[in-house]
């Protein structure tokens, strides 16, 4: 991948291993669908599945072990049903590869596989006892324990997943950690118009649908929505990301079983249309109408979407080009040896990508940015200075990350806090007036082609 795209183009390779992450779900969530009932659910399930803002906005993001665990758990719940109740010697090998992988990737796998497991195991025993039923789901726990072994038989391996559903601690009745796996289901993974489709074809579901391998798909949406919110422990909506293709199967099986061929097409075609105006928008920081829809609850916000939250990330190919070319100019200018600290004062999304594009050219710069509030640059050595982000854009920038459920500011004055951020950003500019000079200015065009600079600025001797 290096050799193809280059080092300093480190967000195409993202995106490109990311693509193979999408399409591995994507094929399974239609293969189960075929299973479940035809071919016309499998390509709503597909339509359905790559209109989740969380999953395309997860498929922007490097190294997102959530967004990597959809394809394993697909694979392995299509692998439990074509053991056809481990009576098919193949399909069991395969099942049991896919728990070993699965476990690789992250331990939460646990949550999705193993009650599903349990279920089909005591199926199995309970419709007709056979000898090689047995012989086959040794076999499958055997291959997974062998694959995963090598990670898991550590004691530190095993402290950490005792441990870390306690870390963090957050009451199991506050309105944030009780949002988090109900609102948060729309606000910051499916989207309101597939949230609605899925409630409603929840209740459908376990009402009316009837198949041999339903209880499957129920057990990988609620074991682990259950354990998310039982666990005493700070909660996110990407947490969730695993059973999102069980929310997208059942739609899917919801809206396929509609009689009415006009009132489904309508349904779909809505969805879709919906959908795509989120995807421009949460593609291209384009303020839709439907990211302006908030409302408040006892002092909290609910909102369409987060657009602002982890699982959104916007991608343009010009702020790419811009962060190639600031890494390229100190690959050029700088050894790999300095280790100066850098104030990366520009777009807050653009610092990670920025340091980690570095680190992969071999340059080890100490990188502070303003991710909460400005900071000192008293220690600082040379800065990277964006001329196109005004000091409103700055504060706002800063009211949205408090505005965040992670950091938990509920008690900040906001209108405080902005005055007291203007007086700070003015003496920071002030001080770095007197204190720096532009070495060296490189010149880009935004996305509405207007022209502004990048400059790079080191300390008067």
């Amino acid at each position: 991948m290096f050799f193809v795209f280059g080092k300093e183009y480190f967000d195409l390779i993202i995106i490109f291993i990311n693509y193979i992450f999408f399409l591995i779900p994507l094929y399974f969530i239609y293969k189960i669908s075929t299973e479940l009932k035809d071919q016309e659910t499998g390509n709503i399930a597909m339509i359905l599945f790559a209109l989740v803002p969380a999953i395309y906005g997860m498929s922007r993001q490097y190294g997102h072990k959530d967004y990597q665990l959809i394809a394993i758990i697909t694979f392995n719940i299509y692998c439990l049903i074509k053991t056809d109740y481990f009576k098919d010697l193949k399909w069991s090998i395969l099942y049991g590869i896919s728990i070993g992988l699965g476990l690789l990737i992250k331990n939460a796998f646990i949550a999705y596989f193993f009650m599903p497991l349990v279920f089909i195991v005591l199926q199995s025993f309970n419709n007709n006892f056979e000898f090689k039923k047995t012989i086959n789901i040794s076999l499958s726990i055997l291959i997974g324990i062998l694959i995963s072994s090598f990670h898991y038989f550590r004691l530190e391996i095993i402290k950490k997943m005792f441990y870390e559903p306690v870390t963090e601690p957050a009451s199991l009745l506050s309105f944030e950690s009780l949002r988090t796996m109900t609102f948060g289901l729309y606000d910051e993974l499916l989207s309101l118009p597939i949230f609605i489709v899925f409630i409603i074809g929840i209740i459908w579901y376990i009402k009316k649908y009837k198949h041999k391998y339903k209880h499957i798909i129920l057990l990988w949406f609620f074991i682990p929505w259950l354990t998310i919110i039982l666990m005493p422990h700070h909660k996110q909506a990407e947490y969730g990301v695993g059973f999102i293709p069980a929310m997208i199967l059942i739609s899917a099986l919801y809206i396929s079983n509609i009689k009415k061929l006009i009132v489904k097409k309508i349904i779909v075609a809505g969805i879709v249309l919906i959908c795509m105006v989120q995807y421009i928008d949460f593609s291209y920081q384009i303020n839709t109408v439907f990211y302006r829809i908030s409302t408040r609850i006892k002092g909290h916000e609910i909102r369409y979407y987060a657009k602002y939250g982890t699982n959104i990330m916007f991608y343009d190919s010009k702020k790419v080009k811009q962060i190639a070319e600031i890494v390229k100019y100190f690959k050029d200018n700088y050894p790999s040896s300095d280790t100066s600290t850098i104030f990366i004062d520009t777009n807050l999304e653009d610092v990670d990508s920025i340091h980690l594009i570095m680190e992969l050219n071999d340059l080890h710069f100490n990188i502070v940015n303003d991710y909460t509030n400005c900071i000192n640059v008293d220690n600082v050595n040379i800065i990277v200075y964006a001329t196109n982000i005004s000091l409103s854009d700055k504060i706002n920038t800063y009211v949205h990350r408090l505005h965040e459920r992670f950091y938990k500011n509920k008690n900040i004055d906001i209108k405080n806090f902005k005055r007291n951020e203007t007086i700070n950003l003015n003496n920071r500019r002030k001080y770095i007036d007197e204190n720096f000079y532009t070495i060296k200015t490189l010149y880009f065009n935004d996305k509405s082609d207007m022209p502004y600079e990048i400059n790079i600025l080191v300390r008067k001797n």
